[in-house]
């Protein structure tokens, strides 16, 4: 697996593309119910109740479960701030993801 840690030329984002510099996201195995951790479980049957499913995030952040509570305090704070209407901001979480080479 190849890690970028080429520096880049910020000034232009045109095209920052995981494919055009050679990066490739580090990738952990998803996690579930049954290799999580009590806390994890207990957050990912709270998304199924709600949700009806387990959202990938918890998948991945799960490992490390106080990054997801502030994350997901981050976001709520995003949200609930107003300043950007919901479908930007979907664009602009999808844009990032590309960026990073993280795909949706």
């Amino acid at each position: 697996m190849k890690v970028c840690v080429e520096t880049v030329d910020t000034n232009s984002y045109s095209d920052l593309s995981p494919q055009k510099y050679g990066m490739i996201m580090p990738r952990l195995p998803e996690l579930n119910p049954i290799n999580a951790t009590p806390t994890v479980r207990e957050i990912m049957a709270e998304q199924e109740r709600h949700f009806g499913f387990v959202l990938n995030t918890i998948k991945q952040m799960g490992y490390c479960p106080t990054i997801y509570e502030g994350q997901t305090a981050l976001s709520k704070g995003i949200d609930e701030a107003g300043q950007i209407e919901g479908s930007l901001r979907s664009l602009i979480y999808m844009r990032v993801a590309t960026l990073n080479g993280c795909p949706f």
